[in-house]
């Protein structure tokens, strides 16, 4: 805008300007950025981060935030509640695993800081496209015919990491416990001790505070089992890890891949830069069944 407004300025010919108005009658040379609006991404990243943790942080708008890390927030709760019980014959193993689930809530800001200030590194491939058409519509004024257009492609090599990348965003994980594999003589012997928990745990998973005299009930229960009631109940509440692919996911994501989408790309650079990702310890054989 500052050239268009510089060429109508009243200037003589001699000034070498008078007729310098052609060169920006196309649209797509009149801001040789690839786009109109340009801002810039590290100042824009910055106010993404500040403004998020300003809406975190304000009560008025804890509503958006309701359903944010909501399993791991039950997770953390139900461990505290069942430690109560004092029962670590009992819910011993699932404490355990419950207190390494909920150890990524203390991570939870770090988590919104990288995602907010790394949103947009993957933008600058997007725009390549962008930055070629505008060059094209530019050389022309300068005599200039032949262009080669800047252009680039992942190697073979590349694509396994590519593929297992777009996999593990893909992949829904979940926590299960398998009553099923018991048999209908040990449910019976543990019963009643099920009930009580499973309606406890109705509140817990609401994120909702049982009364003081169901807790009572179910610690002095609990308390009174027997050695073989507490193995059994030991075993039924132990978690099972389980991992479902979403292909529907996986389609979404190897199209936006494919399109250079400035999200994949930015997910794509961390995951290559970033040691904690390579050192991921998963390894499993059965994906219903995942060691935890």
């Amino acid at each position: 805008q500052y050239v268009n407004e510089f060429c109508k300025t009243d200037l003589s010919v001699k000034d070498g300007v008078l007729n310098i108005d052609f060169i920006f009658d196309d649209e797509n040379v009149a801001d040789l950025d690839p786009d109109s609006f340009y801002r810039d991404h590290t100042l824009h990243s910055l106010w993404v981060y500040f403004l998020g943790e300003y809406l975190h942080k304000k009560p008025e708008f804890s509503f958006l935030f309701q359903n944010l890390n909501r399993h791991l927030k039950v997770s953390a709760f139900i461990n505290e509640y069942y430690k109560d019980l004092e029962v670590p014959n009992i819910f011993g193993e699932l404490n355990f695993l419950l207190s390494r689930v909920a150890e990524v809530l203390e991570y939870e800001d770090s988590v919104r800081c990288v995602t907010a200030l790394t949103h947009d590194l993957g933008y600058p491939l997007k725009k390549i496209s962008k930055i070629n058409k505008s060059i094209r519509s530019v050389l022309p004024f300068f005599s200039i015919s032949k262009f080669g257009e800047f252009d680039f492609q992942f190697e073979n090599v590349q694509q396994f990491y590519i593929e297992n990348l777009l996999e593990i965003l893909s992949l829904n994980i979940s926590f299960v416990i398998e009553i099923s594999d018991f048999t209908f003589e040990e449910r019976q012997i543990v019963q009643e001790m099920i009930d009580k928990i499973n309606k406890i745990s109705t509140y817990l998973f609401n994120l909702q505070e049982p009364s003081e005299e169901e807790f009572l009930e179910l610690r002095l229960l609990l308390s009174q089992a027997t050695d073989k009631q507490a193995d059994i109940l030991r075993r039924i509440y132990t978690i099972k890890g389980a991992i479902q692919k979403d292909m529907s996911a996986i389609l979404r994501y190897s199209n936006d891949f494919e399109h250079y989408t400035h999200g994949i790309m930015s997910a794509y650079l961390l995951m290559k830069t970033l040691k904690a990702f390579s050192n991921l310890p998963i390894v499993y054989s059965n994906p219903d069944n995942i060691e935890l």
